[in-house]
């Protein structure tokens, strides 16, 4: 298992390279779906698994990322500087996407803005429950 920092570096790198995902590919000018009942049932199946207490094996991006050791302050810089970074980008993203799927969840596949938030929110809220363990248990 993981520590708890280590979990917490884990939710800062799903951020991070969805954030970096979500970048390249409007780099390359793509021409995002709107958001329709196939995005709502695929947020509506992801939430309901992440709400089940069901493991599920991270994706590689996550996992290869993974440091042994990772000092608190580093997590921390690091975190907020995607978080910064989310912000920036939030407010100069053009209004033709916002009703678009831009993200693209590893297992759900395309999702939409609100879709991607709630996800963050509930993956977070998850990995809280472990990290709460974590420090129970030593």
């Amino acid at each position: 298992g993981w520590s708890a920092i280590q979990t917490a570096w884990h939710l800062m790198l799903v951020e991070e390279g969805a954030l970096n995902y979500i970048l390249k590919k409007l780099s390359f000018g793509g021409d995002f779906k709107k958001v329709g009942l196939p995005e709502h049932w695929r947020n509506f199946s992801l939430l309901l698994a992440l709400y089940l207490p069901l493991k599920f094996k991270a994706p590689k991006s996550t996992i290869d990322h993974l440091p042994e050791y990772i000092a608190l302050d580093e997590l921390q810089t690091r975190w907020n500087k995607s978080r910064a970074a989310w912000n920036s980008f939030l407010q100069e993203m053009p209004e033709n996407l916002l009703d678009k799927a831009v993200f693209k969840h590893p297992r759900a596949g395309r999702i939409g803005w609100g879709h991607t938030f709630k996800f963050f929110q509930v993956h977070f809220d998850r990995h809280l429950k472990q990290i709460a363990r974590c420090t129970v248990d030593g």
